[in-house]
């Protein structure tokens, strides 16, 4: 297994906009095929794969809630 790696610490993050839907179908795509050729430059902890289905788990959060019930933090009655 790798090294872990400081996130905070990455530089040169890419920011993305899309436009539309399709241009986002788009770049995961590439980035699909670019992790397939080998050629994909990882900078975190995560594989594509669990970034994407990060990204899709908030997405799906939109259209059907938080499905998850948040615990009471253990100083709620002090």
């Amino acid at each position: 297994m790798s090294e872990q790696v400081d996130s905070r610490k990455v530089a040169n993050f890419r920011q993305l906009h899309f436009e539309s839907l399709d241009d986002s179908i788009v770049e995961v795509q590439r980035i699909l095929e670019a992790d397939e050729q080998g050629h994909l430059q990882n900078h975190g902890n995560w594989s594509p794969g669990q970034t994407l289905a990060h990204i899709a788990s908030w997405i799906e959060y939109g259209y059907d809630g938080f499905r998850y019930r948040l615990l009471p933090s253990s100083s709620a009655g002090s």
